[in-house]
């Protein structure tokens, strides 16, 4: 889909105004979304289609690894990813996992993706396979495209929750006028939404500080 024709899509069927319970988290929504539309189509990428209890649940997996590698409020998970079904599950485990993301932008230059990680002291770097060759990250990084994240051991049930709606959800960075990067964040509530998720049924931007925000999950 052209690049204008999904910005059209996006601003049409993605209205950012919607309200959200202040006192809920953005996963926390997503989750009561999931168990009232379970067999719906979350997700649709290509020829693949999520529905909201598969999304749910890979994510779910997804949380249990970080969990058990220690991801707990306010820690800084870093995601390079290209746009795809596995950005989204990121982002979703992340905080359910109790962490905040960083987005990060496959074609940023070196020296930029290598500021963010050592800036925002990101503990976990999720990225795909073939993108690791640009990194000089000595953290723990988890393979998005690992079939072993997908396997049945992993507990598919949601995770007890951890987050307060205080607690950080994303950091984002943006060019700065001293040529550094500059740091925002967003935290867990409801009524701070989330910069880099995909809706139900179509593609939004890259994933970076640029993306539209798409509210469609929850």
């Amino acid at each position: 889909m052209p690049e204008e024709e999904r910005s059209t899509l996006v601003r049409s069927f993605n209205r950012t105004e919607a309200e959200y319970p202040k006192d809920h988290t953005i996963h926390g929504l997503f989750e009561e979304r999931a168990e009232q539309r379970a067999d719906h189509p979350a997700l649709v990428w290509g020829e693949q289609t999520l529905t909201y209890r598969e999304l749910n649940e890979q994510a779910n997996q997804l949380a249990t690894v970080l969990r058990e590698r220690g991801v707990k409020p306010d820690d800084i998970v870093a995601i390079m990813a290209e746009r795809s079904m596995e950005m989204v599950i990121g982002i979703l485990g992340t905080l359910k996992a109790g962490g905040a993301y960083l987005p990060i932008d496959p074609n940023y230059p070196e020296e930029r993706i290598h500021y963010m990680l050592e800036d925002s002291g990101a503990s976990i770097l999720l990225t795909h396979q073939h993108l690791r060759d640009k990194l000089t990250y000595h953290g723990a990084i988890i393979d998005l495209d690992d079939e072993s994240l997908k396997h049945t051991e992993l507990d598919r049930a949601n995770l007890e929750p951890v987050n307060k709606p205080e607690d950080l959800a994303y950091i984002i960075y943006t060019s700065g006028s001293t040529g550094k990067p500059q740091r925002g964040h967003g935290r867990t509530s409801g009524n701070h939404q989330p910069p880099a998720i995909l809706p139900g049924t179509m593609g939004c931007g890259r994933i970076g500080p640029d993306v539209a925000v798409c509210q469609q999950l929850v």
